[in-house]
């Protein structure tokens, strides 16, 4: 017997809604479910339901018992939150908590959003490379492929550099992406 998952529509929205009503309860999610939850807050979490977990994995941040794997899933949801309200030193304080762990694409893919909505494309340019060749996924295999790509186009067509921005974009065009 052979069970094949196969949905007919996207139903992330339906499952962050689970997620809502079981933190809303005070339940405590196991680490497989932690895992599901932050990886569909990055995958299709709209900016309300991100800042909706974020008190949840904050708390996670905290817990003594957390693991690496624990830690980075929250720091990732965490520094999301803290781009989309402009909170600065919580998006320094948890960046920094991840990179110093081990670093991730996401994170990595977030400061690079961070640094280019700022215009310091140099800067965004950096932690793109970073996401793309110096760190791994620990959520979303985009973040290690194709979003720090575009980034990379972006940010180097912003300086005008059409070497460069050619360069990944044709990496871009020529990968295989999941």
């Amino acid at each position: 017997i052979v069970i094949t998952h196969m949905p007919t529509s996207a139903h992330g929205d339906r499952d962050l809604r689970n997620f809502e009503k079981q933190i809303a309860a005070g339940k405590k999610l196991s680490k497989r479910l932690q895992n599901m939850y932050a990886r569909e807050l990055l995958m299709v979490g709209s900016e309300e339901s991100v800042r909706k977990a974020e008190a949840y994995f904050a708390g996670v941040s905290m817990e003594p018992e957390a693991d690496t794997e624990l830690l980075m899933e929250a720091y990732c949801i965490l520094v999301r939150a803290a781009r989309w309200k402009e909170d600065h030193v919580a998006l320094m304080k948890y960046a920094l908590k991840a990179v110093a762990l081990e670093g991730c694409s996401e994170i990595c893919c977030e400061l690079g959003l961070f640094f280019e909505q700022t215009g310091d494309f140099e800067e965004a340019a950096i932690w793109y490379y970073n996401a793309a060749y110096g760190t791994q996924p620990v959520l979303v295999k985009a973040s290690a492929e194709k979003e720090p790509l575009e980034g990379l186009v972006r940010c180097y067509h912003a300086l005008g550099m059409e070497e460069q921005e050619d360069n990944y974009r044709k990496e871009l065009i020529g990968r295989q992406f999941s």
